[in-house]
């Protein structure tokens, strides 16, 4: 609006008692109120004349302070800042008892901020709300530092401020509450919608509420974030229902439903079924055909349709089975098990609920509509250490692991979480994935592999003085040290050392055996390799220690190739079909009746994921795919084949593991 329409407006809030005027005016104050009338008829020329000459004549009435007020208001009115502000001064100093002078103090105020000198409102306002007590003296001073701060660009303390004047007018009508909404909407509008998601952790119930839900819903609709945008002018018409921007909600709202329609029970599924990975495509297609029979079986009433593309096990195929899925209007998405970047990137962009079948570390990072069912190497690693040390009360592991990323990515998470559970690696060596004979990387495991010194062997006495705890992490005396120390007992005065000498029985030729300072060993690899170690081990004297593994080791060969030296074994895994669970009993038979083969992880996982969709998409309150995504977020607990799984706020799986041990020629569920 142009300045003068913004000075009445203001003065509409600043002299609100001015229309109380004509109540308080004496017999015989004709001159003042003819003055009155034509400052309301807009007349300030002639006002400005009269209300002068009624001072002039009058100085000592009762109503001198508001004749000055007036003349004030209207120098104000007509541009002349610099003389305003002189009458209001004046007005202070010649009349400190009257009434008016709260209203000059904020006309002054008024004055700095038509030049522009914003610090000088901001100091002075913030002063006036320390000594004003009424609440329509403080409603002005909100106003005017609200309508400050928006001159200065500060879109958010402006909202907030005229928060705090709508709070003051809940006290004093209609008109003043008008006011300041409208004042509120105006500078709720720029906002961003960072900084509306700010302000409501803010502001509280109430009007201002509303306009903040209301813009967050249009800024998310013209961001294209259809989900959001509905979810947020839903929660804005329910919550109040009787705001002047409802009607504009429910227009919009309409516009969004439509364009972002969908069939609410139709699933896409995205797998590799063709390319180098069209093997776990087809196991996953499996399980996911087996959970549509199942479900439809069970809600003949809701069937579920499935759509399937193929991502053709590369990521610009995914990206092609998306945008189709997309024009399909599938309520969620299925996969992928291989390219999972590419396709939930996009799946993100379109708003679609999507659960990713992937060990992909970090990918439900690309944002909330992206989830993850898996089997994580974590899962494994916090398994095994809980069991290892919570169960068996172990605390001494030692590690032989591949150099690659699947040996350096577990060895990194195992132990991290041994350290934050309490144990300790006290022995660790690593092997190129090429290596065949493991004899070399054993011995440096236990001490065998760098020999004593000849210095320390022909000595007949040593002076000991070690700190044990450095001893394993030493490779090459770390063996000769040890049996140093085994053969001594510790000085009983450190300032002081004794000669201690060797027994001269002790100085055969009989080799050394290896020194054993761990409870187990835990190494990340398949059983082609794995299986060569375990054996070797046994052959070095290294008996008596648990052996921990990962799900590879989840294989006949594992056994064939270890045989005895394998029993007892230890690992965890994603899904075992031998397990007492009903739940999986009854898929593992329904699976062999149709398939003719046992089902592995990959057709069990795929199974849970899609019963997990199926059942949520069916849900009576889930009518858009942001309603979807709420419900996937609130899934806890639920059993599955692949046991309890939950997912947590960042849509990654939170699964129960399978435990197994190696018996004979088989795998048993261990309980933990």
């Amino acid at each position: 609006m142009n300045r003068s329409l913004r000075i009445l407006a203001l003065i509409a809030v600043v002299l609100s008692a001015s229309c109380t005027l004509k109540t308080m005016i004496r017999p015989g104050d004709a001159a003042f109120s003819r003055a009155e009338a034509l400052f309301q008829a807009q007349s300030y020329g002639s006002a400005l004349e009269m209300f002068t000459r009624y001072l002039s004549d009058f100085p000592d009435r009762h109503l001198a302070a508001d004749a000055m007020l007036r003349i004030g208001t209207i120098h104000l009115l007509q541009g002349r800042t610099a003389k305003a502000r002189d009458v209001f001064i004046s007005l202070i100093e010649a009349y400190p008892s009257s009434h008016r002078v709260p209203d000059a103090r904020i006309s002054i105020l008024e004055t700095h901020y038509q030049e522009g000198n914003l610090a000088e409102v901001f100091s002075g306002g913030t002063g006036l709300l320390k000594t004003l007590a009424s609440d329509n003296h403080r409603l002005k001073i909100f106003i005017l530092l609200a309508d400050t701060y928006g001159a200065a660009g500060a879109s958010i303390e402006a909202v907030e401020t005229y928060t705090m004047a709508y709070r003051h007018a809940r006290n004093l009508g209609n008109p003043e509450r008008k006011k300041v909404r409208q004042r509120l909407a105006t500078a709720v509008s720029p906002l961003s919608s960072m900084d509306i998601v700010s302000l409501l952790d803010r502001v509280g119930e109430g009007s201002p509420r509303g306009f903040l839900l209301y813009q967050l819903g249009e800024n998310r609709a013209r961001e294209e974030r259809v989900g959001e945008a509905i979810s947020h002018l839903s929660l804005f018409i329910e919550t109040f229902p009787a705001h002047e921007r409802v009607s504009q909600a429910k227009y919009l709202l309409a516009e969004l439903e439509e364009k972002s329609a969908h069939s609410r029970h139709t699933i896409g599924c995205l797998l590799p079924l063709s390319g180098r990975y069209k093997t776990f495509g087809d196991r996953a297609l499996k399980g996911i055909e087996l959970a549509l029979a199942h479900f439809n079986a069970q809600n003949p009433d809701l069937p579920i349709r499935v759509i399937i593309e193929d991502t053709r096990s590369e990521p610009n195929g995914a990206v092609h089975a998306i945008r189709q899925l997309a024009k399909a209007k599938v309520a969620a998405i299925i996969g992928p098990i291989i390219t999972a970047e590419a396709a939930v990137s996009e799946a993100e962009k379109e708003e679609i609920p999507i659960i990713a079948l992937s060990q992909k570390k970090d990918i439900t990072a690309f944002g909330p509509y992206v989830f993850r069912n898996f089997m994580t190497p974590r899962m494994q690693v916090e398994t095994i250490v809980s069991y290892a040390t919570q169960t068996l009360g172990l605390r001494t592991f030692a590690i032989l692991y591949p150099e690659d990323n699947y040996g350096s990515t577990f060895v990194d998470l195992f132990w991290n979480d041994l350290i934050d559970k309490g144990g300790q690696v006290v022995a660790i060596e690593s092997y190129s994935p090429t290596l065949m004979d493991f004899a070399d990387v054993i011995k440096k495991l236990t001490g065998l592999y760098y020999p004593i010194p000849d210095d320390l062997k022909d000595n007949d006495y040593r002076f000991v003085h070690i700190d044990a705890s450095l001893v394993p992490f030493d490779p090459v005396f770390s063996y000769a040290l040890k049996e140093l120390i085994r053969q001594t007992s510790p000085p009983p005065d450190e300032t002081d050392l004794p000669i201690i000498p060797f027994e001269e029985e002790d100085q055969d030729d009989e080799p050394l055996g290896p020194f054993v300072d761990f409870e187990a060993v835990f190494i990340p690899d398949a059983p082609k390799k794995a299986g060569l170690i375990i054996p070797q081990l046994a052959f070095y004297d290294i008996e008596n220690i648990y052996l921990f593994g990962t799900n590879l080791w989840h294989s006949d060969r594992m056994i064939d190739m270890a045989k005895e030296y394998v029993q007892g074994a230890i690992l965890a895994e994603g899904f075992f079909a031998q397990s007492r669970s009903e739940i999986v009993r009854g898929f593992v038979r329904r699976f062999e009746e149709i398939y003719g083969e046992t089902p592995s992880f990959i057709e069990a996982v795929a199974y849970d994921t899609a019963m997990i969709l199926f059942q949520t998409a069916s849900k009576p309150t889930v009518f858009f795919r942001q309603a979807l995504k709420d419900e996937l977020l609130k899934l806890r607990d639920f059993a599955g084949v692949t046991g309890l799984s939950s997912f947590d706020d960042t849509g990654d799986i939170e699964k129960q593991l399978y435990l197994l041990r190696i018996k004979g020629n088989d795998f048993v569920e261990v309980t933990p």
